[in-house]
């Protein structure tokens, strides 16, 4: 059982550092994305509205999946 639990810790805590790796990656390169839109479903999303809101403490808004593709890669 102690071999159990202490992967499973370990599997949590390689998860934490890929999702902060993740948010120090989107802040760093947010500037990039300051004066973009894109328009998906005829709604417009300011890019920095949407990578930002991965930064909050409440948490990811809620945004279509290819909006985010496409603020983060850049499109």
């Amino acid at each position: 059982m102690a071999d159990m639990s202490s992967r499973v810790f370990t599997i949590a805590v390689v998860l934490a550092v890929i999702a902060a790796c993740s948010l120090i990656l989107l802040h760093l390169f947010r500037g990039h994305g300051q004066a973009r839109t894109v328009v998906y479903g005829g709604t417009t999303y300011d890019c920095q509205k949407v990578l930002q809101s991965f930064e909050s403490t409440t948490g990811p808004g809620v945004y279509p999946q290819p909006v985010i593709d496409a603020c983060v890669n850049g499109q």
